[in-house]
């Protein structure tokens, strides 16, 4: 099951998903999940800002629920890929909250664009499945 926002445009702003196997057995019970907080927090880039030189440095904390790697994405108002990085991360074990993960994606613009600065993580055992996704506007320039 996935829940979702989109922008205006049709871009994924967040997105949570769990995979859910539904049987009936015994008495019903209500079952809480273990973490209730945002997947990623982004330090950098800072939402609305504006990043020049064609290289864009970001860190943040994931609660990476999966070993795959977080995938960065730069998505122009059209919903196409900019420029995109792949950042391995460790999967967050019992007890721990979140961990550091930071990098570099390189991209080429010729005047001032809005884009959808995204980080997502895949599932790794469901083909094309994402289980997390959180993203906000930046803005890019020469």
């Amino acid at each position: 099951m996935s829940v979702y926002t989109k922008d205006a445009f049709g871009r994924t702003i967040t997105l949570a998903s769990e995979r859910i196997l539904m049987l009936q057995v015994g008495p019903e019970e209500v079952e809480l999940p273990g973490f209730h907080g945002d997947p990623f927090v982004m330090t950098q880039p800072v939402p609305s800002g504006t990043n020049r030189g064609g290289s864009l440095y970001f860190e943040g904390f994931a609660h990476a629920s999966e070993s795959t790697p977080l995938i960065v994405e730069l998505l122009l108002m059209d919903g196409s890929v900019l420029a995109s990085a792949e950042v391995p991360v460790e999967a967050v074990t019992e007890g721990k909250g979140y961990v550091a993960f930071s990098g570099t994606i390189a991209y080429q613009v010729n005047q001032w664009t809005p884009v959808r600065f995204t980080v997502r993580q895949e599932s790794s055992e469901l083909n094309s499945i994402t289980t997390a996704l959180s993203s906000y506007i930046i803005y890019l320039d020469r």
